[in-house]
């Protein structure tokens, strides 16, 4: 069993009534659930927030707590035969293990592993590895750990090849079964999911929708959510590497690169030779990357950081410098990659876009607007890539912010038309045929019901009042035209309210006006940054494009609402 001799001077291990360990640090007068070596790992990859794309960062951040636990150094086979000795096989997933007898499992690995690895030290690895054990799959200190999410979470981090931890996932997953069921699979993510998301990187891998990445594997499988998925199709599944476990794939290149020597000096810090993953751009000649400068988007003079560039893990070959090269001259002198679609480095998910339905703030106008916005600002970016829109402002907004807007075809006309339809009718968003994807409909629950219902009477009762002073004003500017004594003091009222209701709609006018032209700025905001190229084998587009698109949703649901007040006004 792990004994206190392993801890740093100052340190007590000591275990509440359940069984749980705990540490006390004499120094500080303090005590803590973390091992003080998980601890000081996490305050370390803190440093490691400067690297810029998260699948990497999350890499390196699980790499450091795999050396920290030296579960780097347990084999798959002996983790598997501790289970089977303890009678966990596949069938018992389903059950729990007390902290008690989790120490008694995880000790007996380490001495296993003690056998093959001498300078492996069972008391203190067993010890460091419980305590992030526990982080994970029981946070909350309750005492017990789930068995299906304890093998996911040691067969991630143990040593072996990443097929093989493909296998062996997809075995425990389905419970002994031939195929996998649907419910089992999100189990699998949920449990994957578990270990990014105690390193502060869960939400990059949106943890709180592993029900679209399910329903991805299935879409490609060609099965309906009934019907089981058999083994190679969830390999096939996971080796596209899906956004939500990229991180283990990128760690296990990270890991076979550490001890690699390229012969090759870095372009910007002049490493030489180049140690772990080596970036070499496709467009520049000789401009070689190291890990570090390429993680933090470093560039040079003539080097950009949207160039297309490939990453090498291991040496490379005459051949692969050949091919380089190769890629080098047809890139300078086509360009063809700047005419290219981005590619797809993480697998979509089908319903990635429906997370805008669950923001509060939003209305049913605003996630109808937003998902005929997606579709056709893909398709003015096709047209600018080809030349065929200059991206002109628009003449079809009302008021003094008006200019000509030019087009090149007719078909980028259409498209512009119909984005302006939907600001200017956004009840028609969703009728729109030549739209391929289907817009969002939301359905109002009770309480939304009431509220339209209360705010539609508001409405009534303003729109009325607006009325009453509209005749009031029109009888007594009919009065003096028909020449009835009114006094002057009347007659300067009754202007007075003319020219405030006239004030009035000009001011709703021009406050439409400002915010059409800040819509077509954020239009072109986002599509300037839907256009911005991620390299190869990196992280998937910037978060940037997806907060742009909130905030244009955003200023078309205020437009919307200005216009619906402006035309009940003038009703």
């Amino acid at each position: 069993m792990p004994e206190s001799g392993s801890l740093p001077d100052g340190w007590e291990r000591a275990e509440a009534e359940n069984g749980i360990p705990y540490y006390i640090n004499h120094h500080t007068e303090k005590a803590q659930w973390d091992h003080p070596h998980i601890s000081e790992v996490l305050q370390d990859t803190d440093g490691l927030n400067d690297i810029r794309y998260a699948a990497y960062r999350t890499a390196m951040k699980l790499r450091a707590m795999q050396k920290t636990t030296q579960m780097n150094m347990v084999q798959m086979d002996i983790m598997k035969q501790a289970f089977v000795d303890m009678g966990l096989g596949e069938t018992q997933n389903s059950s729990t293990l007390s902290v008690v007898e989790l120490e008694s499992l995880i000790y007996k690995i380490f001495c296993l592993a003690h056998h093959q690895i001498t300078s492996l030290n069972p008391n203190e690895s067993s010890d460091v590895a419980i305590s992030w054990l526990l982080k994970c799959l029981d946070s909350g200190r309750a005492g017990y750990v789930n068995v299906r999410a304890l093998k996911v979470v040691m067969a991630t981090m143990c040593s072996a090849p990443l097929e093989d931890k493909y296998i062996y996932l997809f075995q425990q997953a389905a419970g002994g079964k031939v195929g996998l069921e649907y419910r089992s699979c999100t189990q699998l993510l949920e449990d994957l999911i578990l270990i990014p998301k105690h390193l502060m990187e869960g939400a990059t891998f949106h943890s709180g929708d592993l029900e679209s990445a399910t329903n991805s594997c299935w879409s490609s499988a060609h099965i309906v959510p009934d019907e089981a998925l058999n083994r190679d199709h969830f390999q096939s599944w996971v080796l596209q590497e899906p956004r939500c476990i990229v991180w283990l794939p990128t760690m296990h290149r990270v890991a076979s690169s550490e001890t690699v020597r390229h012969d090759a000096k870095c372009s910007v810090c002049k490493m030489f030779p180049i140690i772990g993953l080596r970036y070499r751009c496709l467009k520049c000649s000789n401009v070689d990357l190291c890990q570090s400068c390429f993680w933090t988007q470093q560039t040079l003079k003539n080097h950009k950081v949207t160039h297309p560039t490939k990453e090498y893990c291991l040496e490379t070959t005459t051949g692969d410098d050949v091919c380089d090269f190769y890629q080098q001259m047809k890139n300078k002198i086509t360009r063809c990659y700047r005419h290219k679609a981005p590619k797809k480095v993480y697998l979509d998910y089908p319903h990635a876009n429906e997370k805008f339905k669950r923001i509060p703030e939003c209305s049913l106008v605003f996630v109808d607007v937003h998902s005929c916005i997606d579709t056709l600002a893909s398709r003015l970016r096709e047209l600018e890539v080809t030349g065929e829109y200059d991206g002109s402002p628009s003449t079809s907004h009302p008021g003094p912010v008006a200019a000509p807007r030019k087009f090149k075809s007719p078909e980028s006309r259409q498209i512009v038309a119909e984005i302006e339809s939907h600001v200017d009718h956004p009840a028609d968003t969703g009728k729109a045929a030549s739209s391929p994807r289907k817009p969002a409909v939301l359905a109002a629950s009770a309480a939304e019901k009431r509220l339209m219902e209360e705010q539609l009477m508001a409405l009534e009762q303003q729109n009325a009042r607006l009325l009453t002073d509209l005749s009031r004003a029109n009888a007594a500017a009919a009065a003096i035209q028909t020449g009835d004594s009114l006094s002057q003091s009347s007659h300067r009222t009754s202007s007075v309210g003319v020219n405030t209701l006239r004030a009035s709609q000009q001011e709703e006018y021009i406050k439409m006006g400002e915010e059409r032209e800040s819509l077509e700025e954020m239009v072109d905001s986002l599509m300037d940054l839907s256009q911005t190229e991620e390299p190869e084998g990196l992280e998937y587009p910037h978060s940037d494009v997806l907060a742009a698109a909130v905030k244009v949703g955003r200023i078309m649901a205020t437009i919307v609402d200005a216009v619906e007040a402006t035309q009940e006004h003038l009703a």
